[in-house]
């Protein structure tokens, strides 16, 4: 297979374009909103597209574990953060260095991309889950600028993502340190800008900043939270539930993942990263002395330098080896790739012909829950007191 005709394989990370010696592809967007390589006549088959596209080459997978459950000591800090806070402390060991983080953010007009940052004080736009696919333009060239600087980097994405830039890099560097998540798929920048034009929309005003996971008020739990700006410069925020908003619903049914996600390379316990992150969902039954209400991250350490980094953290964090069936418990995409539903094809079909109002209002309504499923929703913190009540 060459670069011309990977088709629905691609993930989209663009390293590519960013190898060609000619700059001849040109990254075009689907009707869907994904990118894909498009060859023009200006190649030569010189081959470096195909050598350090990560769904053509051998996977770059990294074996070695020691598993652990972990969290910030630091409790601001740890609110902060999605889980466990354990990017937080690694990200700021190696601002410290003078080196640079390279993670998902979103803009101003909440488009989420790749951006570095160089000092602790940008570090909050890197902090919490972005349930979108990221654009990584031209961050792997930056990386690769900073470590030939001799400078420690830390990069963080999906597993495919870190493949893409190891491959890009094509030479080991002693100072990059590299993370990938445990990832589920991503859906498109264009179906994820379309619900929040669908939020401005049911609300009459301009949404300023779209949190997936805010732990103000319901605690470690999946949840989301956003502010409207309205009329008269008065400002609201809104939270609630993910799973009963219709974007979070669908992405928690994995029903609009790109097409590449539901055969995932990397949906398999050998990895990408230096070490991989990820939530410890099911702590209070696996582990429970791990428990902690404000959020636990499981940390899967594959090589030495994963290693190295654990131990420049060791002061901030408190860690416990767990095993890694504790870990793969509730997150099955550490085994094998989310199943495609049949639904998928349709959802994006009707969504470019009809507007993500339709999508949601014909395929994305929460569902009847029974009484566990609304017993998940109770913060952490409240369950834990309601445990010690009748203990008492």
């Amino acid at each position: 297979m060459s670069i011309a005709k990977i088709g629905m394989d691609c993930t989209g990370c663009g390293a590519c374009k960013l190898a060609c010696p000619v700059n001849c592809i040109e990254w075009k967007e689907n009707r869907e909103g994904y990118c894909y390589p498009l060859v023009t006549d200006r190649c030569i088959e010189c081959g470096k597209c195909e050598r350090v596209c990560p769904a053509l080459t051998v996977p770059v997978h990294q074996e070695e574990k020691e598993v652990y459950a972990a969290y910030l000591k630091d409790e601001g800090k740890l609110m902060q953060s999605s889980s466990g806070g354990i990017f937080t402390a690694v990200a700021e060991w190696v601002l410290n260095q003078g080196g640079a983080v390279c993670g998902c953010a979103f803009d101003s007009e909440m488009k989420p991309g790749h951006r570095i940052v160089e000092e602790i004080s940008q570090l909050d736009a890197l902090k919490g889950s972005k349930y979108v696919e990221s654009d990584l333009g031209n961050s792997y060239s930056e990386v690769k600028r900073l470590l030939q600087q001799d400078r420690h980097v830390f990069f963080v994405g999906t597993p495919c993502q870190v493949a893409g830039l190891k491959n890009y890099l094509g030479k080991q560097y002693e100072k990059l340190f590299t993370a990938d998540l445990i990832c589920h798929g991503v859906p498109s920048r264009t179906l994820f800008r379309s619900y929040l034009d669908w939020r401005e929309s049911k609300h009459q005003g301009k949404l300023e900043g779209y949190q997936f996971r805010d732990k103000r008020k319901h605690g470690w739990s999946l949840t989301y939270s956003y502010t409207i700006l309205k009329k008269g410069n008065r400002k609201k925020r809104y939270e609630g539930i993910g799973s009963l908003s219709p974007y979070y619903h669908g992405f928690l049914s994995g029903v609009f993942y790109r097409e590449s996600c539901y055969r995932c390379r990397y949906a398999r316990p050998e990895r990408t990263g230096d070490i991989t992150l990820g939530d410890f969902w099911g702590v209070e039954t696996q582990c429970p002395d791990c428990f902690h209400a404000e959020g636990v991250s499981a940390i899967l350490v594959n090589s030495e330098k994963g290693k190295a980094m654990l131990e420049q953290i060791g002061r901030d964090v408190v860690r416990n080896p767990i095993t890694f069936d504790m870990v793969v418990y509730q997150n099955k995409n550490l085994l094998e790739p989310t199943r495609r539903p049949a639904v998928r094809e349709r959802i994006y079909e009707e969504f470019s012909q009809k507007g993500f109002d339709w999508v949601a209002k014909t395929y994305l309504k929460a569902p009847h829950y029974c009484l566990e499923q609304v017993k998940s929703w109770i913060p952490n913190r409240v369950r834990q007191k309601i445990k010690r009540m009748l203990r008492k």
